[in-house]
C-alpha cells in the first residue's frame, strides 16, 4: 500500500493516535464501540481509581434517569481496572453504593451497551428492573422492545417473569442477598447512634422492625427464582 510524506510508519501512528482520541471522552469511558452487526473493538484507557470514583459519583447523583449512563460507566471502570483495583475502589470510602450494587450495573451496562438510543430510550429506568432484562442479552431485549414486550413502565416483577421464560437457568444465577452482612452493619449502626436518638426516632424504630419482625415470620413468599412460580 503505497503512503504519502514519508515512510507508514509515522502515518500509521497519526491514524492510531487519532483514533485514540477519538474513543476518549469526557466521563473517562476510553471506550469505542462499532456498530451493532459489525465487529466490535473496544479501548479503555487507563485512569487512576479516584477518576472512577467521582465519575461515577457523578452519574449517580444525577439521579434515577440517568441509569443506563451510569450503568455504562461502572461498566467501563470495571474493564479498565487491573485485577484487584475493582475491590481497591471501594476501599476509597468514596463510592455511593455497595459493590454488589455495583457488580449488578456493571451487568446492565454490559447488557445494554450494543443498542441503539431509539431502543434504549423504550428500557425502563429502574435499576434493578435492568438488571433482570440485562440478563437477556440485548438482542432479546431488542426484539421484546419492538414488539412492545418491554417498555419504560416495565415492573419488576414482569421482568422476572420475562427472564424465566426465556433464560430459566439465569434466573438461578442471580445473587442472593447477603441477610447476614446487613443485619450485621444495621447492629453496628444501632450500636453506635442509639444514643442519640430522640424518643420519636426510637418510637419510629419499634414500629417498622415490629412490622418487619411479624412479615419474615410469615409464611414463606413466592420465590422468583423459581421459574413455576412466576406464573400470573
Amino acid at each position: 500500500m503505497k503512503t504519502c510524506g514519508g515512510n507508514g510508519t509515522g502515518s500509521s501512528s497519526r491514524q492510531t493516535a487519532a483514533l485514540l482520541l477519538r474513543s476518549g471522552s469526557p466521563t473517562g469511558t476510553g471506550a469505542s464501540h462499532f456498530s451493532r452487526g459489525r465487529s466490535r473493538v473496544s479501548r479503555v484507557t487507563r485512569y487512576p481509581l479516584s477518576h472512577w470514583a467521582d465519575d461515577i459519583k457523578k452519574a449517580w447523583g444525577r439521579g434515577a434517569a440517568n441509569t443506563l449512563a451510569l450503568a455504562k460507566i461502572v461498566s467501563q471502570a470495571r474493564r479498565s481496572l487491573a485485577f484487584g483495583e475493582w475491590s481497591d475502589l471501594w476501599r476509597l470510602g468514596k463510592m455511593p453504593f455497595s459493590k454488589r450494587k455495583a457488580d449488578m450495573l456493571k451487568a446492565i451496562g454490559e447488557g445494554v451497551e450494543n443498542l441503539d438510543e431509539q431502543i434504549s430510550a423504550h428500557l425502563p429506568m429502574a435499576w434493578n428492573v435492568l438488571y433482570y432484562l440485562s440478563l437477556l442479552g440485548w438482542r432479546e431485549i431488542d426484539r421484546l422492545v419492538r414488539e412492545g414486550r418491554i417498555h419504560p413502565g416495565l415492573k419488576l416483577r414482569e421482568a422476572k417473569a420475562l427472564l424465566a421464560g426465556y433464560h430459566p437457568a439465569a434466573v438461578q444465577k442471580v445473587p442472593r442477598p447477603n441477610v447476614q452482612q446487613r443485619l450485621v452493619r444495621f447492629a453496628a449502626f444501632v450500636e453506635t447512634t442509639f444514643a442519640e436518638w430522640s424518643g420519636q426516632q426510637r418510637t419510629l424504630a419499634q414500629r417498622q422492625l415490629s412490622a418487619l419482625l411479624e412479615r419474615i415470620g410469615q409464611p414463606k413468599p413466592i420465590n422468583p427464582r423459581n421459574p413455576k412460580t412466576l406464573q400470573t
